[in-house]
């Protein structure tokens, strides 16, 4: 979707996770902006901020830092 299995982004000071969207859909395009979740940031992935689930930190209000490492991982369902 991005070209690469990892991107470097420069952020702007205090942006929380959920500022990143918008930014990886102006850098990266619409089709990973939709696979991020359009009607809420990260909403079918695990967010993984330096190896540590987000839902552990403060959510979508975590701020990144410089230097943080972000994954996505995409929630798998079945039996």
């Amino acid at each position: 979707m991005v070209g690469s299995r990892e991107i470097e982004l420069e952020l702007p000071e205090g942006i929380e996770l959920r500022g990143l969207s918008p930014l990886l859909r102006s850098r990266c395009g619409e089709g990973l902006f939709r696979l991020l979740g359009e009607q809420g940031p990260f909403g079918h992935l695990r967010v993984l901020i330096n190896g540590r689930d987000h839902f552990t930190l403060q959510g979508q209000k975590t701020v990144l830092a410089d230097g943080d490492t972000v994954t996505f991982i995409p929630l798998i369902v079945g039996g």
